[in-house]
């Protein structure tokens, strides 16, 4: 979805530090790997290795625009650099959210069936990103859910909080077309829900 354009600064800066901190939650899942050698961690790290990559490459084509004045196409489609960094961060989400669904699949005790569920965003294009965004985050919240109705703990649940605020972040971008106001309060919620999954991994870390 496109931001305004006079809301493009805004959200080249907060599109790097969501990057930033996703990339500080990949290295924190890396150093846990390192010491239980889990397989949800080892997804956790490579899904936040590519969401990472690709909240920097659509930071980075948001902030060219804004500099150079690029503008959108008459039909409100993207052009240029940004279409192609639209386009390396929907194709990594949604890797990442992917990569996710199977980690987690084992809590859904239906590998296969999210092994499918990942498997259809191979059959749909740009126009359903977002959705395809929206239907992977339920699965891994669904997952998260279940863990956390087992191990009632406060990282658990700042775990479900986190997913929850970013699978609303991807529906208030899906609807985005409608009002500004959509996209920035969908901007403003996917940064808190990276940094509330920061702080779960900075606990755990701090717990050793």
């Amino acid at each position: 979805m496109l931001p305004p354009r006079w809301f493009l600064p805004y959200d080249s800066i907060i599109q790097i530090l969501t990057a930033v901190i996703a990339l500080a939650v990949c290295l924190y899942a890396y150093r846990g790997y390192k010491w239980t050698q889990d397989r949800t961690l080892r997804g956790l790290l490579i899904a936040f290795l590519l969401l990472a990559l690709g909240f920097f490459i659509k930071g980075l084509a948001l902030g060219y625009a804004w500099g150079y004045s690029v503008g959108y196409a008459e039909n409100g489609t993207l052009v240029g650099v940004l279409e192609l960094g639209f386009w390396a961060y929907y194709i990594l989400s949604i890797a990442a959210y992917g990569i996710l669904v199977y980690a987690y699949s084992k809590r859904l005790a239906a590998p296969g069936l999210a092994m499918a569920v990942a498997g259809t965003t191979l059959l749909l294009v740009s126009p359903f990103f977002e959705l395809i965004c929206v239907i992977l985050l339920l699965v891994i919240l669904i997952a998260q859910l279940m863990h956390f109705m087992v191990k009632r703990t406060l990282n658990a649940e700042v775990v479900v909080m986190s997913f929850t605020l970013l699978l609303l972040s991807h529906v208030f971008l899906m609807f985005s077309r409608a009002s500004d106001l959509l996209f920035i309060i969908g901007a403003v919620i996917q940064l808190m829900a990276f940094a509330s999954l920061l702080l779960v991994l900075y606990r755990l870390r701090g717990a050793k």
